[in-house]
């Protein structure tokens, strides 16, 4: 096909461990998939089409933050230049503290990791 020298993972490896060995992981959509990998701190571009996708009003301003600062691209082709751009040092424009401070902010309200979600559920399900 277009790519050969791809390769394609069929499901039977840890995603998080595949994840961690990528330079930039890139979002084909709004999904699960970006949440994660904000939340886990890792290079992270995601590609909003705002003709496809549909999302809440409330959501617009932090698309247009995540957007100054290169994370979320409408267009496919300055999505493409970005990573092109930074490919040589990833971690300069990732660890930007403006970035940082918009993903921080992005994921405090969509992408929140939780390390005690098992004590959580439990008190959820105790509660009266």
């Amino acid at each position: 096909f277009f790519f050969p020298n791809i390769k394609k993972e069929n499901g039977s490896k840890d995603i998080f461990k595949l994840i961690n060995k990528t330079r930039i992981f890139v979002s084909p959509y709004i999904g699960t998939g970006y949440l994660e990998t904000l939340a886990l701190n890792i290079p992270t571009v995601v590609l909003y089409d705002k003709s496809d996708e549909k999302v809440r009003s409330q959501f617009l301003p932090l698309i247009n933050e995540m957007k100054s600062v290169k994370i979320f691209f409408d267009d496919p082709k300055k999505l493409s230049e970005h990573i092109n751009t930074v490919w040589g040092d990833v971690e300069k424009w990732w660890l930007d503290e403006k970035l940082q401070e918009i993903k921080i902010r992005f994921c405090k309200s969509y992408a929140l990791l939780n390390n005690d979600k098992l004590n959580d559920l439990k008190n959820i399900l105790l509660q009266d």
